[in-house]
Order: structure tokens, then sequence, then C-alpha cells
């Protein structure tokens, strides 16, 4: 009798029960159309690859050598320094060549000296592959030594001019100064004791561009005078 009573409450208790659901269930595969408007949401703003993801260079190459064009064509302080067989002549010498030539006057009527200085072959404004020349103070700013005899080099990959009295290292690009006074030998330790006090001289440098005649132009500061405009060029 009590084996009968503990069936009946048994079946009882199983035929009341019902599935209850997972506390955690699984989450539900999302369908495709789902994926994809989920993904097209993340892209909205991204940059494709190989463009927008690209770090912009440091300048604007393709626009300064459109506004040095540009300049050149318009502005009249380019003056002519060189005349073409002088320029081909010019070109055709060794990295680190330099000449002398005057271009532009003070107030007072005085002729500025520029020097010439050839560097290795670069790519140009125009695109083309060339001989660079820089154009920059005809003294030493430091010392005022004659800087045609300075010395072309390359200071950790930047066109750079040493003069050899003081030591000082200029920047071709900028005239900015890389090394001030090295003392490195008794001359430019006797420099270094006279100029030292004056701090670093950043050197004049101008911007140069050869003509499609040949011709060699620098660019003067602008303002500065040009008297008769004619060029004339120092004994070397």
């Amino acid at each position: 009798m009590l084996r009968l009573l503990l069936a009946l409450a048994l079946l009882g208790a199983c035929g009341a029960w019902t599935p209850q659901p997972l506390l955690h269930a699984p989450p539900r595969p999302a369908s495709r159309g789902a994926a994809s408007s989920i993904a097209m949401k993340k892209r909205q703003g991204a940059r494709m690859p190989g463009k927008a993801m690209q770090r912009p260079p440091t300048e604007n190459v393709a626009l300064k050598r459109k506004m040095k064009g540009k300049d050149f064509a318009e502005s009249d302080d380019w003056v002519p320094v060189l005349e073409k067989a002088d320029a081909a002549e010019f070109l055709a010498g060794e990295v680190g060549s330099t000449k002398a030539v005057q271009a532009g006057q003070d107030y007072k009527g005085n002729e500025f000296i520029w020097s010439l200085m050839l560097g290795e072959e670069e790519e140009q404004e125009d695109g083309q592959v060339a001989r660079t020349v820089y154009a920059m103070d005809g003294s030493c700013r430091q010392c005022k030594f004659p800087m045609l005899e300075g010395k072309y080099s390359r200071e950790d990959g930047v066109p750079s001019v040493s003069c050899p009295v003081c030591g000082n290292v200029n920047d071709l690009s900028t005239g900015e100064v890389t090394t001030f006074l090295p003392a490195n030998n008794p001359v430019q330790w006797a420099a270094k004791l006279a100029n030292e006090k004056d701090g670093p001289q950043r050197l004049a440098v101008l911007p140069t561009r050869v003509s499609k005649a040949g011709r060699l132009f620098l660019r003067l500061p602008d303002g500065t005078l040009k008297g008769d405009r004619e060029t004339k060029f120092m004994p070397q």
C-alpha cells in the first residue's frame, strides 16, 4: 500500500513539471543583414587604406614647385647672375665648386656679393633631375671670411657648408648654424675667442633657378635695390 502511494505521488510531480529556460542562454547568431548593418556603421568616417591613412608629407612639394615657378614668372626680384655659357661651365664643375657674383645693392649703392656653390644632382622644382646650385652670403656671418673657400658636405644627409676659418657649419637650405665654433684647431680656437660672444650667426641663403634658356638666376630678398640690374661677375 505504501509503495502504491509513493508511485502515485511521483507520477503527479512529473505531470506538473514544465521545462525552465536557461539562466545564461547562448547568444543567437546575427543574421547576415544585421552583420552588414553593423559593419557599415563602423565604416562610416573610416579612411581608405593607402590614401587617407597615409601620413601627409612635411611639405607640399608640388605646391612649393608651383609657387616658385609662379614667383619666377611674376617677381622682378629674380635676377640673372650667370649667362648661358658661364652657367653651363659652372654646372659642369665638381661638387663644392664656388663662384662669386654681384647682385643687388644697399641704399648707398654698395653692391652685394653672393657666393654660389655647386651641389649634387637632385630633383628640382620643375621635376627634372639636375645639379643643385646654392646661393649664400659672400662672407661668413660669424668671422667675415670669404665663403668662396667654404667646404661642401652632407651633415646627416643635409647639404651643408663649413667655414675654413671659424669652423661654423651652416645648412645650405635654411642657413641655420648646425655646428657652432667647434675650435678643432688653433685657428678655429682663436676664431671662437673672438666671435663666441655674438652667438650663432645664420647664413643668408637665396633660391636659385636655371631658366629654359640656360641662364642662372637667384632671387634677391624682397625690396632689395637692383641698381641698373646689370649683373657683374667677380674674378675667381
